[in-house]
């Protein structure tokens, strides 16, 4: 059967099916929530970082659950909980995506431009980007990494990135949403 999540607080922005079959549920303003061994859901206890809307979950390959927010980043369990935002060396702590690649690298979109996790720190990385908001964050097949801002769609390409004409015909300026190569 359905649980009935405890959502008082707003909608669902943001799911996460888990290696171990739990579901992560994010929400705008009422936190995370867990499913927990067929008992219905949890609330998943998150570090000090005052949770905006969650805009992405992603498992890593150590065990850890990765929490992206309009105000920052969150990693729970493996590797202990911690939270990251501008005060906690993040160049930019709103989130806007996450992925975490085939290679086991982190990397955080946000309104910006792009994050790359390198212990525990993020750094930014450089973009040929004319407005720098990372919307959307897709890995393909051959490993390149898509980055879809407003207006350009880039790819990477040796240790950078290049942008990527748009559709002969298509007018517009803005892209939308990559999901899935």
């Amino acid at each position: 059967g359905l649980a009935r999540l405890p959502l008082d607080g707003g909608p669902i922005t943001a799911l996460h099916a888990a290696s171990d079959g739990a579901l992560w549920i994010g929400t705008e303003d009422a936190g995370v929530f867990r499913s927990a061994a067929g008992n219905g859901f949890e609330k998943v206890p998150l570090p000090a970082l005052p949770v905006g809307p969650v805009v992405g979950i992603q498992g890593d390959r150590d065990g850890a659950t990765w929490i992206a927010t309009s105000r920052g980043v969150i990693r729970v369990g493996a590797g202990g909980d911690r939270a990251w935002d501008e005060e906690r060396g993040m160049p930019d702590d709103w989130a806007q995506s996450l992925l975490q690649d085939s290679r086991g690298t982190l990397w955080v979109g946000t309104e910006s431009g792009l994050l790359r996790r390198e212990g525990e720190r993020f750094l930014r990385v450089p973009l040929p980007a004319k407005d720098p908001s990372v919307r959307a964050l897709v890995e393909a097949a051959d490993g390149a990494l898509w980055v879809a801002t407003p207006s350009q769609l880039l790819r990477s390409e040796g240790d950078g990135f290049e942008v990527v004409p748009g559709p002969e015909g298509y007018a517009s300026d803005h892209y939308p949403v990559v999901m899935d190569l």
